[in-house]
């Protein structure tokens, strides 16, 4: 099971890694598929902190990792203050941040 499961989080990981290089192409380059792979776990953990478990409401997070860093969450109160908003469900936690981070990249 612990395999199957392994698996399974393997093939997100690549879904997640073809999914930046078409999108992000340039930030693909620049970093390597190397560093993307470990910002891709890394937005994976962190998405967990909030409950957002979806794929993809996690994919949106990740590509918030690519755009902002790793540490967006931290480092963008717009973003933390959505993200720990207890009133909203997970799902409309990241529609909300999400659509925050376009108008505020469009800044």
């Amino acid at each position: 099971m612990a395999a199957f499961s392994r698996s399974i989080g393997i093939a997100y990981e690549d879904s997640l890694v073809a999914h930046i290089r078409e999108f992000f192409a340039e930030r693909f380059r620049a970093a390597g598929e190397t560093e993307i792979r470990e910002m891709i776990r890394h937005g994976i953990r962190k998405s967990g902190i909030y409950g957002i478990v979806t794929e993809l409401d996690v994919c949106k997070y990740v590509d918030l990792v690519i755009v902002f860093g790793r540490d967006f969450d931290h480092e963008h109160v717009w973003a933390r203050d959505i993200l720990i908003d207890e009133e909203l469900d997970p799902a409309d936690r990241m529609d909300d941040v999400y659509e925050a981070a376009k108008s505020f990249e469009e800044s």
